[in-house]
């Protein structure tokens, strides 16, 4: 058997086929893919499924990790092998855990700490915990300058700890070659994890005094803890304890650190104030525990988590499953065939076909999202991102409800999205959001055929829809043209409908005027945070008004 040579796509192609195995949607021992010049199809799989070149196959073959029978002509029949699944979870064991490097330093001309305690504790509890399978602890002790960016380097940790010392002027205590205390000061750390901002996302100083050196560091790394004074020994351990219990648990930096927080008032702790959270652009005052936290918006992992409404610009990135490649938000969409996506939940994302992965091969059609398993059967994945795929499933059920509700005869509304041609980009995300909640939208960079009269199409569509939007912005209103005539045309085809009956409806993008031949017609502001949901309960309304007898 050869040496493994796949590459990093070839492994997240091979990962995909374990999992669907996993799922019941493969057979292991038969799974039919053919090839044409048009490419290659998995036969009889219900499903969004990424191409799977011969070559892959051929590569996954030599490797062991399939058998593969070419006996049919441009077919073959494929097996899945057990070190297939092997490499994907050792994989995945490999890549996505969770590290965290433990730095302790105890001079010995300072009063000793209990700090080879507080590093069994912390591993003690992260062992018993539901995610024990998720995190490696690392630990340097009698620590040196010299030795962080070392251990640094050795390790690539996405969480770091320090305990020990703090003066009250604010610097750390390291020791020097003699174990004596070495003073470092906090813009001396502050710049070095400048240059590691991308890796690390928390830091706990477990120190007196520490508060100086965790608000330099917070203007780098998103989470970070510090001390606003002196702590017991025991305080600084309970805290500790408590932190890691908590984020073994699977909670939110956040989250954790008030957990450690109450930990402290259970055990009787008065110093449960102690403790101050930094959390990165927002360094003006910690997170006291006495205070409302916000909504987690960082978890234990390197890929972003945020929740923005639409594809997101090419500067978000992401961490590939099974790989330690970060790619492009675009990147990612092109490599998975994502299809347009309508709202972006950090990993994951709700798309006009459903929900879809953005760092591997996976996704579940909108016709399945309501089907009651989904967290229980992706939880098995550890890949998975959960918050971001608890909120696309839960938007994309929104979704799903609200297609339930458009049918007039057993046909899909019909929607005229009229606009100018400057504010294409953001009538498109409307025309995809539309199509997902079940609509049939009409835009003409979507609709129109190469050699179609334009002028006959559009007209020929405004009249055959049963709404017409008329998307509305600053430079469009201000301008005469095409879309003028479209305002027009369906104005004279509204008068042909029963009176009162929802036909038109003016959708502003932004702030701006309406055209005084829409001057009599509400409108909807779609750049309101409710804008969108108020256009669909028109459109609903629409519905109901027609499907009266």
């Amino acid at each position: 058997m050869q040496a493994d040579k796949l590459t990093k796509n070839q492994k997240s192609l091979l990962n995909w086929v374990v999992q669907e195995v996993r799922a019941g949607k493969l057979d292991e021992e038969e799974i039919w893919i053919t090839w044409s010049f048009n490419g290659t199809s998995i036969v009889n799989y219900e499903g969004h499924a990424p191409e799977i070149k011969t070559i892959t196959l051929d590569a996954m073959q030599e490797s062991g990790y399939l058998i593969c029978d070419r006996s049919r002509e441009h077919q073959y029949k494929c097996a899945l092998t057990n070190r297939a699944y092997e490499m994907v979870d050792s994989e995945f064991s490999r890549m996505n855990k969770i590290k965290i490097l433990f730095f302790a330093a105890d001079p010995s001309d300072v009063t000793r700490l209990r700090l080879g305690q507080e590093l069994r504790d912390i591993r003690e509890k992260l062992q018993l915990s539901k995610q024990r399978d998720s995190f490696v602890l690392d630990s340097r002790e009698s620590v040196r300058p010299g030795d962080i960016t070392q251990a640094i380097h050795d390790v690539a940790p996405q969480i770091v700890h320090f305990s020990g010392h703090g003066a009250n002027t604010g610097e750390l205590c390291f020791e020097n070659v003699l174990g004596k205390a070495q003073l470092v000061e906090p813009d001396a750390l502050a710049d070095l994890f400048e240059l590691i901002a991308e890796e690390v996302s928390c830091v706990v100083l477990n120190a007196c005094y520490s508060e100086t050196q965790a608000k330099a560091i917070s203007k780098h790394i998103p989470f970070v803890v510090g001390m606003n004074t002196a702590i017991g020994d025991k305080a600084a351990i309970t805290f500790a304890v408590g932190f890691y219990k908590a984020l073994g648990a699977g909670r939110s930096f956040e989250k954790a650190y008030k957990f450690a927080q109450v930990e402290m008032k259970l055990e009787g702790i008065s110093e449960n104030l102690t403790p101050v959270l930094y959390i990165k652009d927002d360094i003006s005052s910690p997170v006291m525990a006495a205070e409302t936290l916000q909504q987690s918006q960082a978890l234990l992992t390197q890929v972003p988590t945020s929740s923005k409404e639409g594809q997101s610009s090419n500067l978000e990135e992401v961490l590939l499953a099974y790989s330690s490649e970060i790619v492009t938000l675009e990147e990612a969409i092109k490599r998975f065939d994502v299809a347009p996506i309508i709202k972006h939940y950090g990993t994951w994302a709700v798309t006009t076909y459903g929900v879809e992965c953005l760092s591997t091969y996976y996704s579940i059609e909108m016709s399945r999202v309501d089907e009651l398993d989904w967290l229980d059967h992706m939880q098995s994945k550890i890949w998975t991102n959960m918050p971001d795929f608890a909120g696309a499933l839960s938007y994309a059920r929104e979704l799903s409800k609200i297609r339930q509700s458009f049918s007039i005869s057993g046909k899909n509304l019909k929607v005229f999205l009229c606009h100018g041609n400057e504010d294409k980009p953001a009538v498109r995300q409307i025309y995809y959001r539309l199509l997902a909640s079940g609509i049939e939208p009409w835009l003409d960079e979507e609709n129109l055929l190469p050699g179609q009269d334009r002028k006959y199409e559009i007209t020929r569509a405004v009249r055959a829809s049963d709404v017409v939007i008329v998307c509305l912005s600053s430079s469009s209103v201000s301008k005469s043209g095409f879309v003028q005539k479209e305002i027009k045309y369906a104005l004279d085809v509204a008068d042909e409908k029963p009176e009162g009956s929802i036909f038109l409806i003016p959708a502003k993008l932004e702030e701006c005027s309406l055209p005084d031949q829409l001057s009599g017609k509400h409108w909807v502001d779609l750049f309101q945070k409710q804008g969108f949901d108020r256009l669909i309960r028109s459109l609903q309304a629409c519905v109901a008004r027609q499907q009266q007898p």
